[in-house]
């Protein structure tokens, strides 16, 4: 462990005794030139077109070309108005950083380290800190020594590195395999070396409290969904291309001795891949049912708050199969996947209600997440028979109270229904939809085992903005359950970043991450990619900056950033397309508009909102509340209570057309980039 913390430290910090030159460091100095190098100028040379060396991302067949000093043979900001990541505004911290190549063999004879764009170079390394003598490259250190503010700049750095973070997969998965969805084995990426499980070149660090390898970036593969090898290939593209990203990141801002814990990492939606610098063996992990996109941060990422009201059927029928397992493992994985911004409860029922949680929706805290565990751990889950009314009326009297009482999100709010049986007596659609669309609560269904009502949990749904799920008995209703909020990320296009707090898979550390989602952008309609994610804890002691006043701002800024309501912009046409894509069996048939888009697919294109419609950022209705407070309520037909006058309801809906709904749809696609 000491050996490699100090093979970090000297070969990318330059923590060495001297003072840096033109040249880098006296006892760590920049290679005065690549090709000529006698260790790694053969090497090079293999990325050598003209007088200009070649870097080509993984995956991809662009190119990218640097001058053939590039990084010898003096300091220098080597990057800056470079592609892929350097060109234009705004540019990550690294960009402008000064650094230079140097040789293991005259840096202290350290072991090798892989080079971010030249991989087959294996001699090659690279400093930061060579280049800043006695200081440190950390941007956090340099804005201390300088008296810079670094509560107000730590949410602007996360974010830039986010941005190139997500740029970065966006522009891998644009260009990786032009054959689009037909599998190509001339496009696979290749895994060796940097699989998290096993890890054979992981070492136990009692700081991290894992066995970790701080020299290269981990991948650890997903479950892919419907055994299509195309999704797998993308993931480890993906993993090999940003990997370049997080190297420099971690290669300028962690610490020298590595005695700060923080991660950067990304998640792959299609098959719940994890990347992750250090390299981390993650084996237990896996064994334990990982799966990275029921982490919090993921799904905080990739949606805006939400309202969940979980209610799970606990009827007799229920211990079937052990059906009532699987539905407390799903209730806890939905719980899972929301953070402190999100509210939900618990609803049980059976001939009636059986049991509630709370008469009002809670903040998913990871103390009122443990307490909600441990309520659904002390219930009986099988037994009694099946009445569908009566939860659904318990959990708009929750939504009620929660509204009155401030227990919510203020966005948008969802009802997940499960069972297992069938009520003959059901019939109070019209009561269920003049609810949900007064308080704009979409409504999820799921039918699990063979005996379970199908044809009016699918009308539930249907009429309700919702989808429809069929489970049969030993399907992974969890995995299939906890995936609800892909809904909301279909409809929604997060464009600044989430920050949330949460405990390390492995080490058990508490950690603040800002994350953002990244989208597929090939199709029509840009869907979600993965979510890239860098913790605070990387740049900055997060202990000592709690007992410092600047911390107080940056919690609040970081808060009113992640808790901003997000409007779902989602028609049939789109819902159509989420249903199909779990079975034809879902898609509805109940509204003329729904049949129009019986037939959605893939390759359908939808319309979407006008992009030029936006709220005005400046603006406050009568009560003081921005527009975002608006999504997920009626504008046009405001509750009473709220106590809006006329002219103020006016104002909302003509400075908040988004929030409220009111946004025109084009008549194609859209041109996001």
């Amino acid at each position: 462990f000491q050996s490699q913390v100090s093979m970090w430290a000297a070969l990318f910090f330059g923590v060495l005794a001297g003072k840096a030159s033109a040249a880098g460091n006296a006892a760590c100095p920049c290679l005065t030139s690549l090709i000529d190098d006698p260790v790694v100028g053969s090497q090079v040379q293999n990325y050598k077109e003209g007088d200009k060396l070649v870097f080509t991302p993984t995956g991809s067949t662009s190119k990218y070309y640097k001058v053939l000093n590039y990084g010898a043979g003096e300091c220098k900001a080597w990057d800056d108005g470079t592609q892929p990541s350097c060109a234009s505004s705004p540019k990550p911290g690294w960009c402008m950083a000064k650094w230079c190549y140097v040789s293991a063999s005259n840096c202290n004879g350290l072991a090798k380290v892989t080079t971010r764009y030249f991989p087959v170079a294996e001699e090659l390394y690279f400093s930061y800190a060579t280049c800043v003598g006695a200081g440190s490259s950390n941007t956090v250190d340099q804005w201390t020594s300088s008296d810079t503010d670094v509560a107000q700049n730590v949410i602007q750095v996360i974010e830039e590195y986010g941005r190139t973070a997500r740029f970065q997969l966006e522009d891998i998965r644009s260009k990786h395999n032009p054959n689009g969805d037909i599998y190509d084995s001339a496009w696979m990426c290749p895994t060796d070396g940097r699989l998290m499980c096993p890890c054979t070149d992981c070492q136990h660090n009692p700081v991290w409290k894992s066995k970790v390898d701080f020299m290269r970036t981990g991948y650890l593969p997903g479950m892919f969904m419907g055994g299509m090898a195309l999704e797998t290939q993308r993931a480890a593209c993906l993993s090999s291309g940003i990997a370049t990203t997080y190297k420099t990141v971690a290669a300028k801002e962690a610490d020298a001795t590595l005695s700060r814990v923080g991660y950067q990492y990304f998640a792959d939606q299609a098959t719940g891949s994890y990347t992750s610098w250090p390299k981390e063996d993650m084996c237990d992990s896996l064994a334990s049912g990982f799966d990275a996109r029921a982490r919090p941060w993921y799904a905080s990422a990739a949606t805006g708050p939400k309202d969940v009201i979980i209610i799970a059927d606990v009827s007799g029928s229920m211990g079937t199969a052990d059906r009532y397992i699987l539905a407390q493992k799903a209730v806890k994985k939905i719980l899972d996947t929301m953070t402190w911004k999100d509210f939900a409860t618990i609803i049980l029922f059976n001939g009636g209600v059986s049991a509630v949680y709370s008469d009002t929706m809670v903040p998913m805290t990871d103390t009122n997440r443990n307490a909600m565990f441990q309520w659904c751990d002390s219930q009986r889950w099988n037994m009694g028979g099946t009445n569908f009314a009566a939860p659904i009326e318990k959990a708009f009297e929750v939504l009620q109270r929660s509204t009155g009482a401030g227990q919510t999100s203020m966005c948008q709010k969802a009802i997940m229904f499960l069972t297992d049986g069938e009520d003959l007596s059901y019939d109070a659609y019209d009561y269920l939809q003049s609810k949900a669309t007064e308080y704009d609560a979409i409504v999820f269904t799921y039918a699990l085992g063979d005996g379970a009502d199908t044809s009016k949990t699918k009308k539930m749904a249907c009429q309700n903005r919702g989808v429809f799920y069929q489970v049969p008995d030993g399907a992974d209703l969890a995995g299939i359950m906890s995936r609800y909020y892909e809904y909301f990320a279909y409809g929604q296009e997060m464009c600044s970043a989430s920050f949330v707090s949460y405990n390390s898979a492995t080490g058990g550390q508490t950690l603040y991450a800002g994350c953002m989602a990244a989208y597929d952008r090939t199709q029509s309609s840009p869907s979600l990619l993965g979510v890239t994610c860098m913790d605070v804890n990387l740049l900055t002691d997060v202990t000592a900056w709690k007992q410092k006043p600047g911390w107080n701002f940056f919690a609040c800024a970081a808060t009113d950033m992640t808790k901003q309501c997000r409007q779902v912009d989602l028609m049939e046409c789109h819902r159509q397309k989420i249903r199909r894509a779990y079975s034809p069996s879902s898609v509805c048939t109940e509204t003329n508009e729904q049949r129009e888009y019986e037939t959605a697919g893939n390759s359908t294109v939808c319309p979407c909102r006008d992009q030029n419609c936006v709220d005005d950022p400046t603006f406050t209705d009568e009560k003081g509340y921005f527009c975002d407070t608006w999504v997920g309520d009626d504008c046009s037909n405001p509750n009473p209570s709220f106590g809006y006058s006329d002219a103020g309801m006016a104002a909302v809906r003509d400075k908040c057309k988004r929030s409220c709904n009111l946004c025109p749809w084009s008549n194609g696609a859209c041109g996001r980039t």
